[in-house]
């Protein structure tokens, strides 16, 4: 989740919560562009992709692939563990955990 964007000109959210949802092993990519054109087709685009598994109660946060003019080098990542009191609807949520990301592999502990 991030702040609420109007549209794709504005400023892209350098801060993110990062929902996790405890029972199984989950997964989910971030895909970003430059939003205003076609230039993804060319190959300008970036992914990011999170790997939760159950077992190891663990977060990893793959390197980053790809880039685009203007993408975000760095970035933080709030993690939050969702349970009937924490992450449920619109609410900003309670961190367990809060990393700073470069595009370099992060796993974390949960």
């Amino acid at each position: 989740m991030g702040k609420i964007i109007q549209h794709t000109g504005e400023a892209s959210a350098d801060t993110l919560e990062i929902r996790i949802y405890k029972g199984a092993d989950g997964s989910i990519n971030l895909y970003e562009d430059e939003g205003e054109n076609y230039n993804y087709e060319k190959g300008e685009f970036s992914v990011i992709s999170f790997e939760y598994n159950e077992q190891d109660q663990t977060l990893t946060i793959a390197d980053r692939k790809g880039q685009y003019p203007g993408y975000l080098k760095e970035r933080i990542f709030n993690i939050v563990v969702v349970n009937e009191n924490c992450g449920t609807g619109l609410a900003k949520g309670q961190s367990v955990n809060s990393v700073n990301y470069v595009g370099e592999k992060i796993e974390i502990r949960l």
